[in-house]
């Protein structure tokens, strides 16, 4: 259902609606679509991360290591900013994933407190009633004492 507005002329001042005021409004877009798809898997965002500085870091290593053993290079000489930008590239890939794996946890553990599903099911599909057989055999739950 719609409720019409009527839209009123301003009678005096100016608007406050400018260019920061976008900058923000785009940052709290991102703030949300990022809390909506990653908050219960941070692992897929910062593992994404993480996974593409480790590997640009080892990929630039391994160009630098390969100039120094194939061509008997000084690396530190002709290539220092680029091993150094290796080494960084790698350790920053290893922390996004060390991140990712501690946000899974503590995402987990949060969920686990409040008895929350991390998920929801719209339907539960049971192949053995298609194939006719009623008799479903009951499924143990998460904890089970042994």
């Amino acid at each position: 259902m719609e409720v019409p507005i009527e839209n009123l002329e301003r009678k005096a001042g100016r608007s406050n609606y400018g260019i920061s005021r976008t900058i923000r409004v785009f940052l709290d877009l991102v703030i949300v679509k990022f809390l909506l798809d990653y908050s219960t898997r941070p692992l897929q965002f910062f593992g994404l991360l993480g996974m593409a500085g480790a590997g640009s870091g080892v990929l630039i290593g391994g160009y630098v290591l390969f100039e120094k053993f194939y061509y008997h290079m000084a690396v530190m000489q002709q290539h220092g900013p680029l091993m150094l930008l290796s080494i960084a590239l790698l350790v920053s890939g290893i922390q996004f994933i060390s991140m990712g794996l501690l946000g899974e946890i503590m995402a987990r553990t949060y969920y686990e407190s409040q008895n929350k599903p991390i998920y929801a099911l719209r339907e539960v599909k049971s192949h053995r009633k298609e194939m006719g057989d009623p008799a479903e055999p009951a499924r143990p739950s998460g904890n089970t004492e042994r």
